[in-house]
């Protein structure tokens, strides 16, 4: 075996060096060698026999922020990380036999923020035992590699979340007592099902799935299914149907569609319908209230406890500007109703304590930007399923027109035109203050039912303020002055 070999054998890398014509670099000289050193390394190092920096040479102004300078007389294992140390010493000592060591990633220690990791190789400088180190900046390939990482640890956040997700809708979907299908909506065919469909249809989960939605039904009843679904499709919100599954068994259907991943779904509700007169009654007459209440030409909300609407009709959409009532679901009424944040608190605390408000003057704004003074009459049903909050809303214009010849300002008014000529405008302005004022407390007592506190917030003064004001109009007696 050559010489040559024994040598290849003897170092891992380089895989190839100049053994042909190692002669061209004879008698190089200095800056001949600083000029390679430069050209092929970020940073270079030069180091005594004791591993203490001599000098350094960088082309990267950055590595002056990063306080390079200030590794001159210090020695390398020192301003390195712990785990680098070792590999400080392997290169060093690789360089005293070898004339190229191997490349080792050496991590330099940054006071308050990350390493600073370069990948060396050492270099012997001829007989007195100095040391050429050459390193790469790796500091982009590091941040690259972080960037991965912490994209890595959103994904796998998101893909937690995702199953945790999903770990509920399983559970929900399993628990739920009404047989329920998720269908594809473009190809009616049937993804899923859940226990209580099973039972219902007498199948297993294999015999259901994947099948066409129209075979569990029976003939008849199919067209009356499928205009409901279309309508479900169309975003028109579809009451229940009554409809026959292929077995004869008449179930009470209702559909809604949500989309996933680009695709568009059906969610189909099955429950037994038991034909009797008292229930069918019952629904007949409900379908005849919904009606009626769908077709007011005033507005009818209806929310839970909290203000939160759960059905509102057409009418109330075109007075708020909605497209359609979906748009409300789930909205604070506040988001429409109210002049200030006051108004629907005030409202829903005279709920609370009387069960029903009439003529409750308010404004109701669009989501436009637009605003109308409404009247607004409401009812308290706290044992209903669940317990709510219904509310009827009329616009004031014309209930106020029919009162406006007679109203005490229209009155007031007259009277101070009379004095025209008659009293200095000082006075008259004076008078005509004090007057808009006394009313505006006397309404805001009205609509609070007298609740002072509750008055003075929708008025924008302080408790102390609108009790000197109670006073000064004579609203109050002195001693019931609250200081």
């Amino acid at each position: 075996m050559s010489n040559t070999d024994r040598t290849t054998q003897k170092s891992p890398a380089p895989f190839r060096r100049f053994d042909a014509a190692k002669h061209a670099f004879d008698g190089i000289e200095s800056n001949a060698a600083m000029g390679l050193a430069l050209a092929a390394a970020d940073i270079a190092l030069i180091l005594d026999s004791d591993g203490v920096i001599v000098d350094l040479s960088f082309h990267d102004r950055s590595f002056v922020d990063e306080g390079a300078e200030n590794w001159i007389g210090q020695r390398w294992a020192d301003i390195v990380t712990i785990e680098s140390a070792d590999k400080v010493t392997q290169l060093l000592d690789e360089a005293r036999s070898d004339p190229l060591t191997r490349k080792r990633e050496i991590n330099h220690v940054r006071d308050g923020v990350t390493d600073l990791p370069v990948r060396y190789c050492a270099v012997p400088l001829g007989k007195s035992g100095m040391v050429l180190a050459i390193g790469t900046d790796l500091r982009s390939l590091s941040h690259q590699q972080q960037q991965v990482i912490d994209a890595q640890q959103k994904i796998e956040q998101e893909y937690s979340k995702l199953r945790q997700a999903e770990a509920r809708y399983r559970v929900l979907f399993r628990m739920t007592s009404e047989a329920v299908l998720v269908v594809d909506s473009a190809r009616e065919t049937i993804i899923d099902a859940n226990p209580a469909c099973v039972d219902l249809l007498g199948r297993s989960i294999s015999q259901i799935a994947n099948q066409k939605l129209p075979t569990i039904f029976d003939s008849g009843s199919w067209v009356a299914l499928s205009e409901m679904l279309g309508a479900v499709r169309s975003g028109v919100k579809a009451g229940e149907i009554i409809v026959n599954l292929g077995s004869g068994q008449s179930v009470s259907a209702a559909a809604s569609t949500f989309t996933q991943g680009g695709d568009s779904h059906l969610i189909v509700r099955l429950s037994p319908h038991q034909p009797g007169a008292a229930g069918t009654g019952r629904s007949r007459r409900s379908a005849r209230v919904m009606q009626a209440v769908e077709s007011l030409p005033e507005g009818f909300v209806v929310t839970d406890l909290n203000g939160e609407i759960l059905l509102a009709n057409p009418a109330f959409c075109d007075m708020s500007g909605l497209a359609n009532a979906d748009l409300a679901v789930g909205q604070p009424l506040e988001r429409w109703i109210g002049r200030t944040g006051v108004d629907l608190n005030v409202l829903i605390a005279n709920l609370r304590e009387h069960g029903s408000v009439r003529n409750f003057a308010t404004a109701l704004r669009d989501d436009y930007g637009s605003s109308e003074d409404v009247l607004l009459s409401a009812a308290s049903v706290p044992d209903g399923d669940p317990p709510c909050l219904g509310f009827t809303i009329r616009r004031a214009a014309a209930v106020a027109s029919g009162r406006a010849a007679t109203s005490p300002m229209m009155r007031s008014a007259n009277q101070l035109t009379e004095l025209v000529g008659r009293v200095p405008l000082k006075e008259l302005v004076r008078d005509t203050t004090d007057m808009i004022e006394k009313m505006c407390i006397e309404a805001a007592l009205d609509l609070t039912r007298n609740n002072r506190a509750s008055a003075a917030e929708m008025l924008g003064l302080s408790r102390q303020s609108f009790y000197m004001k109670l006073h000064r109009h004579g609203l109050v007696d002195k001693e019931n002055v609250e200081n």
